[in-house]
């Protein structure tokens, strides 16, 4: 029946709005086309706290037992409506946003760039730790030996103030970049690292090495905090 009205009101060609169902519709260059009336914009905001705070405050005074949390990445989470009518449509009230600077995995480094670049971009471990110190001690002389079996890498490196030493470069390499929202511990995954000879001096380049699954520990990582950090009963959704 509702396509037969559809068709009779295509074929009569009339420019007018009408409805149909509960929603209002025009015809433009002979298609239907569906009046979508306006909707609130969602609010823009940048931590997990601020979704925490929303349900402790409740500024809109809505039923907080429906809304549904969808955390749909490690960057971005929303607070959804319950399906609001007889179209299934929902709408966000809030939408938090990770924009945390990404590292430039794959792109060769000399030393100084390399180092600042672990101090900006993963959370200080051990392992950062000692990866300083290793590409620190990287002799800059034209003459530093490589050897490298596709596997694992063995450098020239210095050893106290004059003399230089055979070191291995370890591989893989467990790092947490900042790759999530702050609240909730940044993931821990396996990168390669190599270094290789450069015009200037050695190169270091780390290369990502979980196949993404770093994602997916983020996620649960965001829906145990907002567990605790909403109320009882709260449908989070990951």
């Amino acid at each position: 029946m509702i396509k037969a009205a559809i068709e009779k009101v295509l074929e009569l060609g009339r420019p007018e709005r009408f409805e149909l169902e509960g929603r209002e519709y025009f015809i433009a260059n002979g298609a239907l086309k569906a009046i979508i009336p306006p909707t609130q914009k969602s609010f823009q905001v940048g931590s997990l706290t601020a979704i925490s705070d929303y349900f402790r405050m409740n500024p809109d005074a809505l039923s907080l037992e429906h809304l549904i949390v969808h955390v749909a990445s490690p960057v971005n989470v929303r607070l959804m409506s319950p399906v609001m009518d007889g179209w299934l449509e929902r709408h966000a009230y809030l939408e938090a946003q990770s924009t945390p600077k990404a590292y430039p995995f794959g792109k060769a480094m000399d030393v100084e760039s390399f180092i600042v670049a672990l101090q900006t971009y993963f959370v200080p471990t051990e392992t950062t730790k000692q990866l300083q110190q290793l590409v620190s001690s990287l002799s800059d002389q034209t003459t530093v030996d490589y050897t490298d079996d596709g596997i694992g890498q063995e450098v020239t490196a210095k050893i106290g103030i004059a003399r230089l030493g055979k070191v291995d470069v370890p591989n893989p390499v467990k790092l947490a970049p900042y790759r999530t929202f702050h609240e909730v511990d940044q993931p821990e995954s396996a990168f390669v690292f190599r270094i290789q000879k450069g015009p200037q001096g050695p190169l270091c380049t780390l290369h990502e090495a979980d196949g993404g699954n770093w994602q997916q520990e983020a996620v649960g990582l965001i829906r145990a905090w907002l567990a605790k950090e909403t109320p009882e009963g709260t449908v989070i959704l990951a």
